[in-house]
C-alpha cells in the first residue's frame, strides 16, 4: 500500500467551516472581472489573495462554493 492509497479520502489539512466559509467569501470578492479578467480588488491578474483562497480549499479537499450554489436557477437556462 503506497502513502496515497493510505490517506485516500482525507483531508491533508483541517479547516473549520468559519475558514472554509471565508475563504469561500475570498474567491467570491477577487473573482476575474470576464470583461477584463483582472481582480476588481487588486487590479492584477492572478490576484494572490484569490489563489492563496483556492488552494487552501483544495488542500482541505473542499469545494470552492457551497454546494446549494451550483443547483440555484440562472434563469431561462435552467441550472448551472
Amino acid at each position: 500500500m503506497s502513502f496515497f492509497e493510505d490517506s485516500k479520502g482525507e483531508s491533508s489539512h483541517a479547516t473549520s467551516p468559519e475558514q472554509v466559509a471565508h475563504l469561500r467569501r475570498i474567491l467570491d470578492t477577487h473573482a476575474n472581472e470576464p470583461s477584463n479578467g483582472k481582480c476588481p480588488i487588486c487590479g492584477i491578474r492572478a490576484c494572490p489573495d484569490w489563489r492563496y483562497a483556492y488552494d487552501q480549499l483544495a488542500a482541505a479537499g473542499q469545494l470552492m462554493a457551497e454546494p446549494e450554489r451550483w443547483l440555484r436557477p440562472t434563469g431561462r437556462e435552467g441550472r448551472r
